[in-house]
């Protein structure tokens, strides 16, 4: 959590998936369920603190925003905020791509929707 004097600021949570590496040979961790205001120091505060309990347990890169699971909600909104929003597809404010990038993210893919 982040908080600016008494309030919150954002939230994210870091993930370790032993199965996934496994499966894949890799040293991948996850970061999801991120909510923050448009607080490009709240987040980076956010993202560094789950790097860094990724990096305590050996893993070397972050991957996501995912929801609870990879075979739920992936990614992030980044255009068509005047749709409602469509199940199994992330629906963030319209910032978060902005916060994201300014912390280092970079996109791996599109995912599309339609109503």
């Amino acid at each position: 959590m982040a908080h600016r004097g008494k309030e919150i600021a954002g939230r994210v949570a870091a993930v370790s998936n032993p199965r996934h590496n496994a499966h894949h040979g890799g040293s991948d961790g996850f970061f999801g369920l991120f909510e923050c205001t448009d607080d490009p120091d709240a987040a980076r505060a956010l993202f560094e603190a789950a790097a860094g309990w990724l990096r305590a347990r050996g893993l070397t890169s972050m991957i996501g925003p995912v929801g609870s699971s990879t075979n739920g909600e992936c990614g992030t909104l980044v255009e068509g905020f005047s749709s409602p929003p469509t199940i199994l597809m992330p629906y963030n404010p319209p910032y978060h791509a902005e916060l994201l990038g300014s912390c280092g993210f970079t996109k791996a893919k599109d995912l599309w929707a339609s109503a």
